[in-house]
């Protein structure tokens, strides 16, 4: 009989991060089986620990001590706010969000358990790419996809509700993709696979801001190969970019119309809704409770479409800006170890933060997303080991 405490670490280390990226990419953790899973690895962890009396490196406490915050205000607020069941449902996704930050940062503890990652979320990437295809080519879409509700055909959704946030899952794991096509071999071509998928995708589902997003940031890899003189990249580079220009001109071409009309976007729908949301969280600076936002909207359940005046809105301005100290806090240590070795594997990370800022304002709500708390753990793990290396230095 195989007993808990005869698992080695490693081998464990291993089985949790496929175990958790998968969950995390097919939007999993929030079910019944995928949290079923994801508390059996969190349990088992535990007593791994215990039994190999593991101290883990937190020179940052920062971030546990806002997290913490965070959620006993969520809990005080419940004492004066209109409780409601999306309330309640708010307030456990926050928890659960929570336990998923921490045991991520639990896991990718070190240099290799980074490039594992970028390894299982390319692979993950690249199998949800191939559902997106099947549903382009067919028509047919899996059961979760609300494209039956929209009445749309021509879009891809994967296990997401709508393309909007099916397209911001794709430009979170952009950086991820440039990572595997500055590999070798197989996972250059996969890259390049990947990285003209994404920008189709995310031209036929309509998500005009992301587009921008895309080419602003593929422009920059580029230069930034460039600054580095990766001649034999840039050669190749170049070459794939005259042979994607040649078969896809008309796409390109559309693609750049349409971010040109963006702000017919911005002073329409969104726009109102953005006012609204910042007249609600100036009326209501210690915030409105975790999720009742669409019920103080101008027409109720309107979503935000802004994932920081959703924080502002529901939590107050006291979370809203410890947030966003999180971000530059950890901004600033991964842009200042952009010399050290460690930027081999970290700087993914940074171009993901730098991408999630003006990205969560596409999706009408990414609070439920379990990519939301995934990635906020990793980020935050990405500091504890520049902390952790740091210190080993001195």
């Amino acid at each position: 009989m195989i007993s808990i405490y005869n698992i080695k670490s490693i081998q464990l280390q291993y089985i949790s991060v496929i175990l958790l990226v998968s969950l995390v990419c097919f939007q999993m953790l929030h079910g019944k089986f995928g949290l079923i899973i994801f508390s059996i690895l969190f349990f088992v962890h535990i007593l791994i620990d215990i039994r190999d009396n593991t101290i883990y490196y937190k020179k940052n406490l920062y971030p546990f001590i806002f997290f913490f915050f965070w959620f006993l205000y969520a809990s005080i607020q419940l004492l004066w706010v209109q409780n409601s069941t999306q309330t309640m449902h708010h307030y456990q996704l926050l928890l659960i969000g929570i336990l998923i930050i921490i045991y991520v940062i639990r896991i990718f503890n070190s240099y290799c358990r980074f490039k594992l990652l970028y390894k299982v979320w390319g692979a993950l990437v690249l199998v949800s790419l191939s559902i997106a295809w099947w549903e382009i080519l067919t028509g047919n879409h899996l059961p979760s996809s609300g494209a039956f509700h929209y009445g749309l055909n021509d879009i891809a959704t994967f296990r997401f509700y709508n393309p909007n946030d099916y397209s911001f899952f794709l430009i979170m794991s952009l950086p991820i993709v440039l990572y595997w096509i500055k590999s070798n071999y197989i996972f250059k071509l996969l890259g390049l696979f990947m990285y003209i998928s994404i920008f189709y995708i995310i031209y036929l589902n309509s998500t005009r801001s992301l587009i921008g997003i895309f080419l602003i940031t593929s422009i920059t890899f580029f230069m930034r190969e460039l600054y580095l003189k990766q001649t034999k990249f840039l050669f190749f580079s170049i070459i794939f970019a005259i042979v994607l220009f040649a078969f896809f001109n008309d796409v390109i071409h559309k693609a750049i119309n349409t971010v040109l009309t963006l702000n017919n976007e911005i002073g329409g729908g969104r726009g109102k809704l953005t006012a609204s949301a910042f007249e609600i969280t100036t009326k209501n600076p210690l915030g409105v409770g975790p999720g009742n936002i669409e019920a103080y909207m101008p027409d109720t359940g309107w979503k935000i479409h802004n994932f920081w005046l959703e924080i502002s809105s529901n939590y107050g301005l006291l979370v809203f800006f410890g947030l966003i100290f999180l971000f530059i806090h950890s901004l600033v240590l991964l842009i200042k170890n952009r010399n050290n070795q460690l930027n081999e594997v970290l700087w993914p990370i940074l171009w993901c933060t730098i991408l999630f800022i003006p990205a969560s304002t596409v999706p009408s709500s990414i609070f439920h997303f379990n990519l939301l708390w995934f990635f906020l753990g990793v980020l935050i793990a990405a500091t504890q080991l520049i902390y952790k290396n740091t210190n080993h230095q001195k």
